[in-house]
């Protein structure tokens, strides 16, 4: 079982020399990516990745709050990456971006290559077991809140209930049921899986 290795963005000596330092954004027909190239750092003049947040997918652009034009934002929720260390710096200390390989040619063509991991559960793999009716019961409470019964045991998702979230900014669009906190309080287990007020 081995990484693989995919080339998934070439430019010729041309494009790689028009490259300016600092922030490229380049689009095409294969897909969006950053290249952040760095003259002054020879040991690795080129950080490159796919133009996708981490987030939600959004696409990064230049954030035009950034005098020095170093830092994108994304267009969707406005998070915000420092393609010169692929950290995200809004939310601080949340991401880093999952890096390309940038390879030169003897030509002074750039080649980005993307590392795949492998996949152990692909071998050996267990074949489907079927489920019993009733055994796997699944229920939209609101918002992201579900209650999950699997056999004996109960778990609940993301249980925003009652009241407002982000300063009052959203309301509940559904009402959960009358004695959603009598169940929520018998679970098992309850997954928060991230911290924001339309999930605790």
């Amino acid at each position: 079982m081995e990484q693989r290795s995919v080339e998934v963005l070439r430019l010729t000596a041309g494009e790689t020399t028009a490259l300016v330092p600092g922030v490229n954004l380049i689009c095409k027909e294969r897909g969006n990516f950053i290249i952040y190239k760095d003259p002054a750092n020879t040991k690795e003049p080129y950080k490159a990745c796919r133009n996708i947040c981490k987030h939600q997918g959004g696409t990064f652009v230049r954030d035009v709050e950034d005098s020095t034009c170093s830092i994108l934002r994304c267009t969707k929720h406005g998070w915000k990456l420092d393609p010169s260390s692929m950290k995200y710096v809004n939310p601080p200390d949340s991401f880093r971006q999952d890096k390309l390989v940038p390879e030169l040619d003897e030509d002074g063509g750039l080649a980005l290559v993307e590392l795949i991991p492998p996949k152990p559960w692909d071998n050996d793999a267990r074949r489907p077991q079927t489920i019993r009716l009733g055994e796997v019961q699944l229920t939209f409470f609101a918002h992201a809140c579900m209650e999950l019964k699997l056999g004996d045991k109960t778990m609940f998702f993301d249980p925003w209930l009652t009241g407002p979230a982000f300063a009052r900014g959203w309301w509940l669009l559904h009402e959960p049921p009358a004695d959603w906190l009598e169940r929520l309080s018998r679970a098992d287990l309850i997954y928060i899986s991230h911290v924001h007020s339309d999930h605790l």
